[in-house]
């Protein structure tokens, strides 16, 4: 078409006007002249021809085109050029996906606020993840805003943000009853409070849609520990807390077993790093006697000496739905390595138990590893599935 075109526009316009150029002609002359086919192949006159792109409007209206902006898109680039900021292609082709996956883009609170424009209207997004984009406070603010309400957003990930206190309390409002559906919350390495913890279990406590909360490499500590343990007492939705990596110690520990004694919903409990020491690892100990829900815990490198490791063996051991247990780098020397094995050998649904670095001896080990190898070989052929 572009060769046609570019031929009648040589045609002097007198010419075209008075009809001296014949398409047989025009034929002859692109073709070179070669060939029967090349002759019979007409060419209208330029004003006869359709250019209209009907495959393009055949259903819908210019204006429909227009308007039609369920992904957000013309929001996004609208915002964006309100804000002075440069939209980002990828943001752009997730607008269509399910998943939006933007960490590490260092977006700030202008290039939130444009993102925010495109979420108010899309439905098609379900994991909006943000991680690492110095987003601040204000820039979480808005990005509730511009989220609540949207039952389409089920997983949402602000870790290594900064979000600070006014940030969480927007966040805790997004998890209040009919305001979002999300299940997985990600806020790690927010540098959050024991009191951005108390805002959120006041609303976690009543929340039943919410299935994984990590709040994992935070400054938690004793009171925290104590809002978490009573919001897992209420809370019957979550499966999946991590809260590794804070300061809860032994006081927040001990309050947070006491609260997951009688909760039979959460399956994945992360609390390695917290400096829980023997008085957290007793209370440990003396929750998993009790409880029936928790299939995974990890407590490493919380300073457990004998004490609470012979603590958490008792536990273990009678525990009626444990399957894996991670103790590395605390301080069970040979009693607490020898309580550890009895546990594995009494308890015959433990298929794995790490304790690596805790000055237990070498063969305690090596017998404990060759018992649950053999009992994961097991499953694996039952089920034809390996423990995840």
């Amino acid at each position: 078409m572009k060769v046609v075109l570019d031929e009648l526009k040589r045609v002097p316009s007198d010419d075209r006007q008075n009809g001296r150029h014949s398409s047989t002609n025009s034929a002859e002359k692109i073709s070179g002249g070669h060939g029967e086919v090349a002759r019979q192949q007409e060419i209208p006159p330029i004003e006869d021809l359709d250019l209209y792109d009907e495959d393009f409007y055949e259903d819908s209206s210019e204006e429909e085109v227009l308007d039609d902006d369920k992904y957000g898109k013309h929001e996004y680039l609208s915002a964006c050029d309100a804000l002075h900021v440069v939209p980002l292609s990828q943001a752009l082709k997730y607008l269509e996906l399910d998943g939006m996956h933007l960490t590490h883009y260092g977006m700030g609170y202008k290039g939130l606020c444009a993102l925010a424009s495109a979420l108010k209207v899309n439905r098609t997004v379900s994991t909006l993840r943000l991680g690492d984009n110095h987003l601040g406070p204000e820039a979480a603010v808005k990005l509730v805003e511009a989220i609540s309400g949207n039952n389409s957003i089920t997983e949402l990930d602000l870790s290594r943000n900064r979000i600070g206190h006014e940030g969480c309390k927007a966040i805790a409002k997004l998890l209040a009853p009919k305001a979002s559906e999300i299940r997985h919350l990600n806020l790690s390495n927010n540098k959050l409070l024991d009191r951005d913890a108390v805002a959120l279990c006041e609303v976690l406590s009543n929340n039943t849609t919410m299935q994984e909360l990590d709040m994992s490499s935070n400054l938690l500590a004793e009171k925290a520990g104590v809002a978490i343990g009573g919001m897992v007492q209420q809370n019957v939705g979550l499966k999946e807390i991590h809260l590794g990596w804070n300061c809860m110690r032994g006081k927040g520990c001990k309050a947070l077993a006491e609260g997951l004694a009688g909760n039979v919903g959460i399956q994945v409990l992360n609390v390695s790093w917290n400096g829980m020491g023997d008085l957290g690892a007793t209370a440990f100990g003396e929750m998993l006697k009790v409880n029936t829900g928790l299939v995974e815990l990890s407590a490493s490198g919380n300073g457990i000496g004998v004490e609470g490791a012979l603590a958490l063996a008792a536990g273990i051991g009678l525990s009626e739905s444990l399957a894996a247990v991670f103790l590395d780098q605390n301080d069970f020397r040979s009693e607490g390595g020898l309580a550890m094995k009895d546990a594995v050998e009494r308890n015959k649904g433990l298929v794995m138990l790490r304790m690596e670095n805790t000055n237990s001896p070498a063969g305690v080990r090596a017998h404990m590893d060759a018992l649950l190898n053999a009992r994961l070989e097991q499953q694996e052929k039952e089920t034809g599935t390996a423990f995840a």
